[in-house]
């Protein structure tokens, strides 16, 4: 790892458990960034039962002074994992990727990062995505993750089902942490994520598809849905009851 005198400019937040097939792309397409800064990548592995611990492993070995792994003992989840890895995170910015998707452009951590070094009301910048479905670009979904504004206000943020996709969001980790106790007992993270930044500034949509979301049958998402529609509305309208009480 860099020397501890070293200031980190950005952290990239890998979480994965049981990513297998994809975890190698996810590390790939962060190790691919081109930077004029320092950046750590700091992997949060979730006790998985498949090769995903040794993939990473063998990169961290590959690249010991870029990749930091934090191994649990045993499976926490994907929000309590979200809430420890980002806790490890050196950054001053964060970067979030899951470990089943991957970016796609060389230049979107520096240009997110630059527009948000630039812009200083803006809390959070994320990107248009590919949807993959099973190896597929699948362009169902694609007005959901492909947004054409620019700029958002945090408001509209907040009342945006599906508003972009979570591997692509960058941004500065005092605007987040340290996260609300409530933050422990949702049934995902990424759109309380976005909900707090949404209260801390405007949000910048980076206008090309920089990351690739494999929306497909095995992701913790999928699983939720399957405990059926009623489910999600109410996890949903949890998560944004939280958001929206006063700080």
């Amino acid at each position: 790892m860099l020397p501890p005198t070293i200031k980190m400019k950005a952290s990239v937040c890998i979480i994965t458990h049981n990513h297998e097939p994809w975890i190698a792309d996810a590390i790939d397409s962060a190790l691919m960034q081109a930077a004029d800064f320092d950046f750590e990548i700091v992997i949060g592995e979730d006790a998985s039962t498949d090769g995903t611990l040794a993939i990473c492993q063998q990169y961290q070995r590959n690249h010991p002074d870029r990749i930091k792994i934090i191994a649990r003992q045993k499976n926490v989840g994907c929000v309590e994992n979200v809430k420890a890895t980002l806790a490890e995170c050196a950054g001053h910015y964060i970067a979030i990727l899951a470990g089943d998707d991957f970016w796609n452009d060389q230049t979107k951590l520096q240009d997110q990062v630059s527009f948000l070094e630039s812009n200083n009301d803006f809390s959070a910048s994320v990107t248009q995505a590919n949807i993959e479905y099973h190896g597929h670009l699948d362009k169902r979904f694609e007005s959901n993750y492909a947004r054409k504004n620019e700029v958002w206000d945090g408001a509209d943020v907040i009342n945006t089902p599906s508003f972009a996709a979570a591997s692509s969001i960058v941004f500065r980790k005092a605007d987040l942490l340290p996260l609300p106790r409530w933050f422990e007992s949702v049934a995902y993270g990424d759109s309380s994520i976005r909900g707090i930044l949404a209260k801390r500034g405007k949000f910048h949509y980076l206008q090309r598809k920089a990351t690739t979301y494999r929306c497909n049958n095995w992701g913790l998402l999928y699983q939720l849905r399957k405990k059926g529609s009623t489910y999600m509305a109410d996890a949903a309208e949890t998560i944004k009851h939280h958001i929206l009480q006063p700080a």
